[in-house]
């Protein structure tokens, strides 16, 4: 088991190819890191960025931390990385293995992110909230289940029992679900979208000369054109979808259900419209090759804040 610090929710390998040529010699190659949250743009080594302390652990009762969920995804971008290395150097044709390889990968990026994992935890601290102050609206079950809980832990709650009770439903408290309960749904819905995304048509996009692809917290993004407005809550099963992962700067997957297949060289139109659709998904933070793509990415997230 790795007993690492540093979890990355953007694989450090992924992330090396929007590594700016232009780096100085001698100095840590880096990329260009957009904070929507900050509204700066940094340049910074693919190894300082899109992680967090313990992201994907569990704490244990000793103390320590469990990172078998960080085990699995290394397992993950072991089997998935020499996919994307093999188009990175243009070679489009996979095998059916490395197809499910890549359709892995990214069924795994869908649900380990952050913003996913923000979802499940507050879908599930809205209910604990809900059924929290079910159990405070009546007074003599929520005493007795207090007297419980004191007989079983040893513990008092230090302030009584009536005035904890008013404080819940008053909102004095707020409650929120452990982390950990958005580890589950990547130990055990991953294989949902990965199991669609392999079935799905693959077409590989080849940015125009001049132009690169960006890439976010959020890589694997898809919507629904044909919705008004473009619905981006609908499933992957749905027949209209596009969808949409930079490989690297130069290369991005579309995937649909009725598209084209194969390497496809974009116009400077469509091209604008693929990086609108990568950048759209943001949490925080976008990449770029290029300080101005990153800083493009900035000015474009507040643009669109202010017309919401």
């Amino acid at each position: 088991m790795s007993n690492k610090k540093k979890h990355h929710y953007n694989p450090e390998f992924y992330l090396e190819a929007w590594v700016d040529p232009s780096s100085p010699s001698g100095q840590e190659p880096y990329l260009w890191q957009a904070d929507l949250r900050k509204r700066t743009v940094r340049n910074k080594a693919p190894s300082n960025v899109a992680w967090s302390p313990y992201f994907y652990a569990v704490d244990t009762v000793n103390g320590k931390h469990d990172q078998s969920v960080e085990d699995l995804l290394a397992n993950i971008e072991s089997d998935g990385a020499p996919v994307i290395k093999k188009l990175r150097g243009s070679e489009f044709v996979l095998s059916q293995q490395e197809r499910s390889f890549l359709a892995n990968f990214m069924g795994f990026q869908i649900t380990r992110s952050p913003s996913s994992r923000a979802q499940v935890e507050d879908f599930w601290s809205r209910i604990l909230d809900n059924l929290t102050k079910q159990h405070a609206s009546d007074p003599a079950v929520f005493a007795a289940s207090v007297r419980e809980w004191e007989q079983a832990t040893g513990e008092t709650l230090g302030i009584p029992t009536e005035e904890a009770r008013i404080r819940i439903l008053n909102n004095y408290y707020t409650i929120r679900a452990d982390p950990s309960v958005s580890l589950i749904p990547i130990l055990h819905s991953s294989h949902t979208p990965a199991s669609l995304l392999f079935q799905m048509r693959w077409a590989f996009a080849i940015a125009p000369e001049g132009a690169t692809f960006p890439t976010t917290d959020f890589p694997v993004f898809w919507t629904d054109p044909t919705a008004k407005p473009p619905d981006v809550g609908v499933g992957l099963a749905a027949p209209n979808i596009q969808l949409t992962f930079p490989i690297s700067p130069k290369l991005c997957l579309l995937a649909s259900w009725r598209g084209c297949e194969g390497m496809l060289k974009i116009s400077r139109e469509l091209f604008e419209k693929v990086n609108q659709h990568i950048r759209y998904p943001t949490s925080r933070f976008a990449f770029s090759q290029t300080r101005s793509g990153a800083e493009l990415a900035l000015s474009l997230a507040y643009d669109k804040k202010a017309k919401q």
